[in-house]
């Protein structure tokens, strides 16, 4: 993780956050999210307690960093959260932000180009279309038209 300048705020962030979802003025740092965290387990740059902070401190560069990428929508933040402080939510608008500004880790680059030449993420296999068979389910042979949704 890069140096983060603690002396370069500006509240822009921090107001598009709280006008969207508007909970994080509550959190008072308790650490509850962090503690029930699963991806913090395996990645200490990702720690939601920190990520709230650097919000409510207006602290620009939160949207640069490839760590707000890191959540899986778990939940259990939000759940043992004693404040109700959202902060899936808070998570998705911030990688919305950081997308719209470019600020896009290599490998989600990567994802949004596959989707938008093949029309999928993953190609099933043979074997994939025999297994889906098995269970009675239908093969998956059709190609995707998905230029409406990258604007083409």
């Amino acid at each position: 993780m890069r140096e983060i300048n603690f002396r370069d705020t500006d509240t822009a962030v921090r107001d598009n956050v709280k006008e969207l979802e508007g909970s994080i003025e509550y959190c008072y740092q308790c650490g509850t999210c962090t503690a029930s965290c699963p991806v913090f387990e395996v990645h200490p740059d990702y720690n939601p307690r920190k990520i709230i902070r650097m919000l409510v401190l207006g602290m620009q560069d939160v949207v640069r960093e490839d760590f707000v990428w890191l959540c899986s929508s778990c939940y259990a933040c939000q759940e043992r959260c004693p404040q109700g402080v959202l902060i899936p939510r808070v998570m998705r608008i911030l990688t919305n932000m950081a997308f719209s500004e470019g600020y896009v880790p290599h490998g989600v680059g990567v994802q949004y180009q596959k989707v938008k030449n093949d029309g999928v993420l993953y190609t099933p296999s043979s074997y994939d279309n025999r297994k889906r068979k098995s269970l009675h389910l239908e093969e998956i042979n059709e190609e995707y038209d998905v230029a409406e949704i990258f604007g083409g």
